[in-house]
Order: structure tokens, then sequence, then C-alpha cells
């Protein structure tokens, strides 16, 4: 436990450092010349992605530290940056570490975006709907046989994008799924990308895999019904599918002339185009 807490408080201590280092003098009082922020290491790319776009449109760069959620909501509280960006609800993660109403008064949370993840079989499969635990189960490499699930007498093979990388998909499939203090099977085959996931599993009858739902093609195989929840983008808005983790920015309400810019664009549709490409936008619907 003292290391864990050592780990957490000399990340935020050099999070911190790194940003008082790195924000320019300001020319303009209105009009930030960057904008800071840290969170979530799988949210980091679609914040990535937009600030891209963002400072083209703008001139306005955005600061980005793929801290953590744990991080993230320490370095909002403190003030070190202008906004966070979480996988999970800021005041759910406050009161988780003890930061006192009176400090979260003034914060503002906004859902930005669903980030779904499909699991895919062979489209010979017999198999077409699991449970959440039998995802779980599979995943964790605790059911092996698909005979165990209704199909044919077969060994399962699962089949999951490499560690290394640069992708948000495996950290929310994870926390959806086996949960982030668990690991995966350690017998999955990796593969350096979602259409070398596809080709396997399309190829192999006892395959499985799961990709984000924005990487899926119809070749790779079917989607199946999760907790009798089909991932379309209804039931995506509404939370009714599982595998969909909820992104949220959340800033001080004091500060917030600092990134209101960011939040415009974000409502924008070009701010909308950039987010569904990969992901579901939710800021416009209230979701």
């Amino acid at each position: 436990m003292r290391n864990t807490f050592f780990t957490i408080f000399s990340a935020f201590i050099l999070l911190t450092v790194g940003f008082s280092q790195t924000t320019p003098c300001n020319a303009s009082q209105t009009t930030p010349v960057q904008l800071r922020a840290a969170g979530c290491k799988a949210e980091f790319f679609l914040i990535k992605d937009l600030a891209k776009e963002f400072l083209a449109d703008t001139g306005i760069a955005i600061n980005s530290k793929r801290s953590g959620n744990k991080v993230g909501i320490k370095l909002l509280d403190s003030g070190a940056i202008d906004f966070a960006f979480l996988s999970v609800p800021p005041r759910k993660l406050a009161k988780k570490f003890n930061i006192p109403p009176e400090r979260t008064k003034d914060w503002q949370v906004m859902k930005i975006a669903k980030s779904p993840i499909v699991v895919v079989v062979n489209r010979n499969n017999k198999v077409t709907n699991m449970t959440l635990e039998q995802v779980k189960d599979v995943f964790r490499g605790e059911v092996t046989y698909w005979k165990e699930l209704g199909g044919d007498d077969m060994q399962i093979t699962v089949a999951l994008l490499n560690k290394n990388l640069a992708s948000g998909v495996l950290i929310d499939f994870r926390h959806a799924t086996v949960g982030m203090m668990n690991s995966l099977t350690d017998k999955a085959l990796r593969f350096d990308g979602p259409k070398k996931l596809g080709a396997y599993v399309a190829l192999n009858k006892g395959a499985i895999t799961a990709m984000g739902q924005a990487s899926y093609s119809e070749r790779y195989g079917t989607v199946l019904i999760v907790d009798g929840t089909a991932p379309t983008r209804e039931n995506i808005l509404q939370g009714k599918y599982p595998l969909a983790t909820t992104y949220y920015i959340a800033f001080n309400k004091k500060s917030q002339d600092k990134i209101d810019t960011f939040l415009d664009y974000l409502r924008s549709e070009k701010g909308q185009t950039i987010i569904d490409k990969d992901f579901v936008a939710i800021t416009n619907n209230g979701s």
C-alpha cells in the first residue's frame, strides 16, 4: 500500500512540475495559447485526435498527459490542469480519493463519447450470444471449449491486440470485463492491429476477439450479442450495451472561460465528426 501511494504521489508531482514548465506565457488574457489536461489512458487517444484538429483550426494547443484517472482527478483538484479527461464519473473518483464536496461543488462535467467494443467470432460458430460473465470467463481463460457455451466441441482461441500498441481498446475492454486489477488470459494470440485480428478470426472457426466497434468489418465474422443486447447506436447511447465505456471531461466552472473555445469545438459538427470516427459522440444529445 505504501509503495502504491508513493507511485501515485510521485506521478502527481512529476506531472504538476511538467505542466508548470511547459505552459507558455500568454499574451492574451482571454484566449490561452495552451490548455493543460490529463487523465484516462484510453481516452487520451481521443483527446489527442481532437487536439490535433483543434490546434489547426484555432491555434490553441492542448498539452495532454496520459496520467490515468487517479492522477488526472488529483491534478484537477489542485488546479494544475484546465480540464481532466476521465472514464469514471469525476465525483465518484473524488469520493474515492476523499476530495471534500466543498472542493468539487464548482466542477462541471460533460459526457463526450462512448467507447464501444464488440466481441467477434467466426461466421461458422454456432454461438451468437453470451452473457457478460461468459465473456469474462473466456477472456480470463477459464472457459476453453465452445461446447461449454452451447457451441461445437472445439477449443476456444482468444486473439487480442498486442499490449504495446498505442490504443485504448485493450484498457477499456479489460476494465469492462475482468477489471483493471485482473489480467486477460496469457494464452491469447497477439496481433498488430484490428485488421490482422479480424483476418485471423475469419479463417479460424474457434477464434474469438474483441475490437473497437469502428474497426469491425462484416468480413471478420459475427458480432456477439452480450447480455441479450446488440451493440446498436441506440443501445450504446442508452447505456444498455455493457461493453461501452463513457468518456467525460471535467473542469472548474470558475475557469471555464479558458476552455470555452474547446467546449464549443466539442459540440460543433466537426468536433462531433472527429469523435464519431472511432467512438460514439454523445456531447450534443445529453446522454
